[in-house]
């Protein structure tokens, strides 16, 4: 039996939060899914089908003369009547409208906010339902009843008629119909994104309601496996969430045109996309004109359209479009006019990531964890028809993706890493305490340590920064002298180690160090169980004074550097500039941070926090030379160059300072510019 199971919304970074999919992830093959353009996928899934071989990516298309909707051309314009008769007259519009179109189209029939002086203007999208003949393509339902194989749809629309109204009867549901003889099933969960839109990708409500999906999935999965020999499972997010930073009145721009909607032109306003369909060419021309100064989205041209395989689309679909930038959306639009905007939305640019959504294929003749890399919609049918037809196999369909680092030199890079810990490890287990386990944080947790290569071999350039969690009494140890031991044996400047008593991993603070710790981290040794999802809190619950705390530390740091005995910064020597550099880019990450925290978006990697806010800082309408500036502090810390460059002679710099020893040989500065200047031409050049 193959199982397509769609969770609604679900990101690929939401598995922090889902142990059963986590480890069920460990044993697949899994990747990111990148949708099609808009807000109505199902024909890529089913049929193969692009935009423009469907006809339409959003739920309504301009179709005057096959609208249900028509009798809606006979009602007052909204601003002349009460809100009671306004639903009145949209209940009875939904009755007429419904005996008007297809039984499919009926099932999700509705007007939403729609203004009534445009309501006739459009028809909805889908006519037809997945598993019946539309023009253009088959689906695989449609092969399936060819060949006398029984298959389930429990999903959008038809959930409602079969009486499942959240996510735990569409289990009971499923548990119910799915018998020994169905051959293929699709499964649909979508309470998170009606979460995401409500809360934000980044909330407590999100996170719990994560949970209660894994716990679903769990019970789903479990319960097909003991009635079926072989269960082969897609599961996969339909999109992402992004959170919402700015509202753009697009609206109030369309209005300044002084053209009269629908005779001069018609527009449609999604939550994302502003579409338009033009009676002149002067109407364009206006259009145009008045949404160019508006920074919240651009126009789509050929290019963007041709991306998308929206080149030749129906023109019913849309003539212009004007996509929102990630993080901004477009108020009012035609479903949320009224009301508490949403504080998350998908639908923006397929490429966004965090508007991907999940992708993984687990199945019983797998194991072996395997990452494939961003899977396309088209890829993504095959991959169906692989598993339901044996039409090509998944080896050549989903190629794994090679690690970030690269191959071979990422195996050597972390071998250096391992060999360091293990000296750690042995250290701490040799009289350093009782613990239950040792945690490694920082960036060897999260896999952003930086390494430098010098005469062939690798070596790190971050500190090991390691944390033992054990039951009380604490250790009444010095724990700085067995630190300066191992920063001597490793080679490094310093080797941080702490103490923390385990309750604090199960039930911890929310603070941004510890946001950092419980995502951010692994286990070396001991209980791998106080790292684990049930511990992770959101990024809504750290509070936003932590980033205040944080800009005051590195501010400290700041004011080190520029210390009055060395101004002007004209007068400081080489290791007190790169010292003094490496504090603006804290300070600059650090006020970084500050907005992501605000925004709901912080994570603790420092490439997703790069990528979110350049999107979400542009999205907010920050100046462009901010969002260069403080990206360039993020890219500095990924990049192994400017560590190397920077951070070498500070380091040396600052132990031998702080431990009153007199320079070594080898910490001379003559020699440790020769390193970097060795090392210059085979790094990548920081573009920070």
């Amino acid at each position: 039996m193959v199982l397509l199971l769609l969770l609604d919304a679900f990101r690929p970074d939401y598995l922090a939060y889902a142990p059963f999919l986590t480890g069920l992830a460990r044993q697949s093959w899994t990747g990111a899914y990148q949708e099609t353009f808009g807000f109505t996928p199902r024909d890529s899934y089913f049929r193969g089908a692009t935009p423009a071989e469907s006809g339409y990516t959003h739920m309504f298309r301009f179709d005057p003369v096959a609208s249900p909707f028509f009798a809606a051309r006979h009602f007052p314009p909204e601003g002349a009547i009460s809100a009671e008769l306004r639903w009145r007259l949209r209940s009875k519009l939904h009755d007429l409208a419904g005996k008007s179109t297809s039984s499919f189209a009926a099932s999700y029939l509705h007007s939403f906010e729609i203004p009534f002086r445009l309501l006739p203007c459009f028809d909805l999208a889908e006519k037809t339902p997945p598993w019946q003949r539309a023009a253009g393509r088959t689906s695989v339902f449609e092969e399936l009843d060819r060949q006398g194989r029984r298959w389930e749809y429990l999903a959008w629309p038809a959930l409602s008629e079969l009486g499942a109204g959240n996510d735990s009867q569409v289990v009971e549901l499923a548990l119910e119909r799915i018998t020994t003889d169905t051959e293929f099933a699709f499964v649909q969960f979508s309470e998170l994104d009606a979460a995401g839109h409500e809360h934000g990708p980044g909330s407590r409500e999100v996170v719990e309601c994560i949970r209660r999906l894994d716990e679903l999935t769990g019970r789903l999965l479990t319960g097909l496996q003991e009635r079926a020999t072989a269960v082969q499972t897609v599961v996969f997010g339909d999109h992402g969430m992004v959170n919402v930073v700015r509202c753009c009145d697009v609206e109030r721009l369309i209005k300044s045109t002084g053209l009269d909607a629908p005779f001069d032109f018609t527009y449609f306003l999604d939550s994302t996309c502003a579409r338009f369909w033009y009676r002149h060419p002067e109407a364009r021309r206006r259009v145009h004109e008045a949404l160019e100064g508006c920074d919240g989205g651009e126009w789509l041209d050929s290019g963007a359209l041709a991306r998308y395989g929206m080149t030749s689309i129906d023109r019913a679909n849309g003539e212009d479009y004007f996509l929102a930038h990630p993080g901004v959306l477009l108020v009012p639009n035609f479903f949320h006019s009224s009301g508490r905007p949403p504080k998350g939305m998908h639908g923006y640019a397929p490429e966004c990531e965090d508007n991907h959504g999940l992708f993984l294929v687990a199945g019983p003749q797998r194991g072996l964890h395997r990452e494939v890399g961003t899977v396309l919609p088209g890829r993504f049918h095959s991959v169906l028809r692989s598993l339901l037809f044996n039409e090509g196999t998944l080896s050549d369909l989903l190629p794994a993706v090679e690690p970030r680092e690269g191959g071979a030199e990422a195996c050597a890079m972390q071998g250096v890493v391992e060999t360091g810990l293990s000296a750690i490890l042995e250290k701490i287990r040799s009289g350093l305490g009782p613990e239950d386990c040792v945690v490694v944080t920082g960036g060897f947790g999260r896999g952003e340590g930086t390494m430098a290569k010098e005469n062939g071999r690798y070596r790190p350039m971050n500190d090991y920064d390691v944390i033992v969690a054990g039951p009380d009494p604490e250790p009444a140890i010095d724990w700085k002298p067995t630190a300066r031991v191992l920063a001597d044996q490793l080679g490094l400047p310093y080797v941080d180690l702490s103490w923390r008593h385990k309750s604090l991993m199960e039930t911890p603070p929310r603070t941004l160090f510890f946001f950092d710790f419980l995502h951010g981290s692994r286990v070396i040794h001991g209980r791998r169980d106080l790292l684990n999802a049930s511990n992770r809190f959101a990024a809504a619950e750290v509070r936003a004074e932590e980033g205040l705390i944080c800009i005051l530390n590195r501010l400290m740091g700041l004011f080190i550097g520029l210390r009055p005995e060395c101004l002007p910064p004209a007068a400081l020597d080489e290791a007190d500039r790169e010292f003094l550099w490496i504090q603006h880019s804290k300070l600059g990450i650090a006020l970084a941070d500050r907005r992501l925290l605000e925004w709901q978006a912080y994570d603790t990697s420092y490439r997703v926090r790069l990528r979110r806010f350049r999107e979400l800082g542009s999205a907010a309408g920050l100046s462009p030379a901010a969002l260069e500036l403080l990206c360039g502090c993020y890219t500095w810390k990924l990049s192994a160059h400017a560590a190397l460059r920077s951070e070498r002679h500070l380091l040396v710099h600052r132990r031998r300072d702080e431990r009153r020893l007199p320079a070594r040989s080898e910490d001379t500065p003559d020699q440790t510019v020769s390193i970097a200047q060795t090392r210059a031409g085979r790094e990548r050049p920081d573009d920070g």
